[in-house]
């Protein structure tokens, strides 16, 4: 922290060693100068007064209060898209269980139209083996 004694004396300093202007009994002096005493000036004196406490506090609770919207808006946009992630898992897992489903009913469809005709084959197999033992016992009958 500067001192506001001394910063003071620099000042009057500049406007005492200033140069005597051609009209009046004013003074010139560095601008610059006159404005960077001024601001440190202030600086010092917010710093005594405790302002500068004040706006960097403010300063601080502004920051605090902006991050936390960021955060609460990304908590608000995960949430949305984790519900629509939970939307589109719903639909999918409901999609596959119809196509499940139908495969299911074509499966079934498929096996019993080759049990249906593995049956038909047995029969006829049945046919044709008791044709045969017919045939044998005819043979066998001829022949006592």
């Amino acid at each position: 922290m500067e001192d506001i004694k001394l910063l003071l004396t620099y000042l009057e300093t500049e406007i005492t060693d200033g140069k005597k202007s051609f009209l009046g009994g004013g003074v010139v002096v560095d601008s610059d100068r006159m404005m960077d005493l001024t601001k440190r000036i202030r600086v010092a004196f917010d710093e005594i007064s405790g302002n500068n406490v004040l706006a960097n506090a403010n300063k601080k609770a502004q920051q605090i209060v902006a991050e936390a919207s960021a955060r609460r808006q990304q908590i608000l946009d995960n949430d949305t898209i984790i519900a629509d992630a939970q939307a589109i898992a719903e639909k999918i897992k409901n999609d596959a269980q119809i196509v499940c489903k139908n495969e299911a009913k074509d499966n079934y469809a498929k096996l019993y139209n080759m049990l249906e005709k593995v049956n038909a084959n047995l029969i006829s197999a049945s046919k044709n083996i008791d044709n045969s033992m017919q045939n044998i016992d005819m043979v066998l009958d001829e022949e006592k």
